[in-house]
């Protein structure tokens, strides 16, 4: 037994201090019960000397009879500057030029101290892990946070992760050097999209699985079933849009695995269930799409978009254009993208993040590189179209319809990038790409000094949201009627109103292209129109876009052909709509034919809509004609009654004098001869009560003449006057 190991045995400090300074000493000589000193110091809990011993460089395994030796030294641990040098000694990687590489054989010495069940201060373990993360050593390596990740995700001897195992402290510890804002694996290399305004990148998100339980848990912090499958639809793991057929079969196969994770069957899961339920299916991280914006007005409006049309839709509408996801708070994103850097290019101008489920690919990668058979194009296209039919249902025009801003996500594409959404009615122009803009979108310069400034202007950015945005898009002559986010007001030219014809000819640019395989148009990388062409795009004909389709599609291709006569149409009231794009026998299949006689079908539906209108107005005339005739004739008999009370109460005074002047009469609206008087009028009181209910529902009689007929009181026929006499 050697003097180091018996100062170790009996804890003499100084002593062992002073012995390791003599190199000669073999420090991982064991004594005679096979401990070494860092064994045996480790057992008894003196700190000092296995620190003392440790940067003496002991080479001794840190292993006590088979298990890691911070395992025995643990209940004793109270320096974390004691910890982190065990730790250091016995990591499961190390660097080497500049590379991390896994260690092998070591002791899971780091795994087992990073264990909830190990009996160490919290404290001390949280300070013991900062410190090794922080050490010098990993300064060579090329990529800290490949030494990050790698101490994450190392396996202990039950193959659980570090970060999945430890403690919550710990995990966000890892999650602020590994993760943005703590929870979002950004991939490695370039970005998958960069504009101008914006950059977007793929990453794992490794909280939306716990932001989700929180906002479909109930009161008690649980999940039901149905929150359940809801959360799983936001974690793209059950579709949206499931198909009736497909409906009962789906929920059975939910209910199945809800019930798998309810163990103990009270119908509800916790927060600690449901994220070990996602941790065992998919990981526990989800794969997204995060688009960092440069401008508020942009990221405004991509938000209020959704949420306009999510108020308006159906779900299976809405399956058309790619939700959000939920993400941190805008707080702490902009606590943390002021450090963010992403292939060398400083994000602290991009205050602004929407987060997305990721996508396959672009339509426009699509066209590229897979080259789609023509009947793939037209269900492409339907998805396209249905997607707009959504969006102008809601009121909205999208503003910037091209190949780049339709994605392609869970094999059905959907429409992207709502920063120039538009309300209809409302100036469009705050954004857009001159490439896909109809006719009525572009402004003539004139040769005078206040155009010239206009174009001026225009070539500096005034006429837009930013230069960036502006360039290709003007030529000597034209500029977009466009305007700074705003400031409409400022604009030096009428703006458009938004409508959903300025989509339709955009649609219509994009069809062409993917059945011809060319632009309307040569365009720039972000789709302007390169200057030598923006005359062209703004004084198309109908002639000179008929005769570009007809030269460019192909023979056999008659449907596509009309239909794009029907969608690149100068005139913006006579291109169609989506909805009447969807009903197109493109689409639907049907005779080409029946296009026409659809078309003089809506042309009579117009024609009998005209004729209502009319009847309408005519009929509103007439009541008041008929009333005015009404009251005019109304006058006229209150004036033949008064004349006849007159002349009969002067015949009924006269008739007291002589007693066979009849006092009765009866008044015809025709004359009667000797003929005919008895025969129409064998049975006169019963005819009188009949005319009066008749006259009281017929219509008001013309000014025709009358006639007053006395009758005979002693027989009860109507006295006829013969030809001698004079008329009544």
């Amino acid at each position: 037994m050697t003097p180091l190991y018996v100062a170790c045995e009996k804890g003499h400090v100084e002593v062992v201090r002073r012995l390791l300074l003599h190199s000669t000493l073999d420090i991982n000589l064991p004594g005679t019960n096979g401990m070494t000193i860092l064994m045996l110091a480790a057992r008894r809990g003196n700190l000092n000397i296995v620190q003392r011993a440790i940067e003496a460089g002991t080479d001794s395994t840190l292993q006590d009879h088979g298990k890691p030796l911070i395992q025995t030294l643990a209940p004793h641990l109270t320096d974390s500057y004691v910890a982190a040098a065990m730790l250091l000694r016995d990591l499961p990687l190390q660097v080497v030029d500049g590379l991390v590489v896994g260690r092998i054989g070591h002791s899971f010495t780091w795994t087992t101290f990073l264990d909830p069940s190990l009996p160490v201060d919290p404290r001390v373990r949280a300070k013991a892990v900062v410190s090794v993360l922080s050490h010098r050593t990993f300064r060579m390596a090329t990529r800290i946070r490949d030494v990050y990740a790698g101490l994450a995700t190392a396996a202990d001897r039950h193959g659980r992760l570090v970060i999945q195992a430890c403690d919550a402290h710990i995990r966000t510890i890892f999650r602020d050097r590994l993760y943005f804002c703590e929870r979002f694996e950004l991939f490695d290399g370039p970005p998958i999209h960069i504009s101008p305004s914006a950059v977007v990148i793929y990453a794992y998100d490794h909280g939306l699985g716990g932001q989700v339980f929180d906002e479909y848990a109930d009161d008690d912090g649980t999940l039901d079933e149905a929150a359940f499958i809801q959360c799983n639809q936001v974690l793209g793991r059950e579709s949206t849009d499931r198909q009736a057929k497909h409906e009962d079969s789906e929920w059975k196969q939910w209910h199945a695995e809800f019930a798998l994770w309810d163990k103990d069957g009270n119908g509800a899961l916790t927060k600690s269930e449901f994220l070990t339920f996602c941790h065992q299916s998919f990981g526990g991280k989800v794969k997204v799409a995060m688009k960092f914006m440069k401008h508020q007005d942009e990221y405004t409006r991509e938000v209020q978009t959704r949420q306009q049309m999510e108020l308006q839709s159906n779900a299976s509408a809405g399956s058309m254009l790619l939700r959000l996801l939920p993400t941190v708070s805008p707080q702490v994103f902009a606590q943390h993208v002021t450090t963010l850097t992403v292939h060398d290019k400083s994000m602290a101008e991009y205050g602004f993040v929407l987060v997305m489920p990721p996508a396959d690919r672009s339509l426009d990668d699509i066209a590229a590189k897979e080259r789609p058979s023509a009947t793939l194009v037209q269900s492409m296209l339907r998805d396209v179209v249905a997607g707009l039919q959504h969006m102008h249902n809601a009121g909205l025009v999208h503003g910037d319809v091209k190949k780049l801003n339709v994605l392609r996500v869970h094999n059905q594409l959907k429409l992207i990038d709502f920063d120039a959404t538009t309300e209809q009615g409302m100036p469009v122009g705050v954004k857009t790409s001159s490439g896909i803009l109809p006719p009525e979108l572009f402004y003539r310069c004139r040769p005078s000094p206040h155009d010239r400034a206009i174009a001026e202007a225009y070539s500096h950015g005034g006429g837009a949201s930013s230069s960036e945005v502006v360039a290709g898009k003007r030529s000597p002559q034209y500029v977009v009627r466009s305007f700074i986010f705003g400031r409409p007001g400022e604009s030096p030219y009428d703006l458009v109103p938004a409508a959903p014809s300025l989509d339709m000819w955009s649609f219509g640019c994009m069809m062409y292209e993917m059945v011809t395989g060319v632009e309307l148009v040569p365009t720039d990388v972000n789709q302007n129109v390169v200057a030598d062409y923006i005359e062209t795009a703004a004084n198309w004909t109908d002639k000179q876009l008929e005769a570009r389709i007809r030269a460019n599609v192909g023979v056999g291709h008659d449907k596509a052909v009309d239909l794009l006569l029907h969608l690149l149409v100068v005139d913006p009231t006579k291109r169609w709509s989506a909805s009447q794009v969807l009903m197109h026998p493109y689409f639907t299949g049907r005779d080409l034919t029946l296009v026409t006689s659809c078309s003089l079908l809506d042309q009579l539906h117009e024609l009998v809509q005209v004729q209502h209108t009319v009847q309408t107005h005519h009929d509103e005339m007439a009541v008041e004609l008929h009333d005015q005739a009404t009251n005019d004739l109304t006058h006229h008999l209150m004036t033949l009654h008064d004349d006849a009370t007159t002349s009969l109460l002067t015949g009924l005074f006269a008739a007291q004098e002589d007693g066979d002047v009849p006092t009765s009469f009866v008044v015809l609206p025709f004359e009667l001869n000797q003929s005919e008087g008895s025969e129409r009028f064998g049975k006169p009181l019963e005819v009188a009560p009949k005319a009066d209910d008749r006259g009281a529902g017929a219509t008001p009689l013309p000014r025709a003449s009358m006639f007053v007929y006395l009758v005979d009181e002693s027989t009860g026929q109507v006295v006829i006057p013969t030809d001698n006499d004079d008329d009544v």
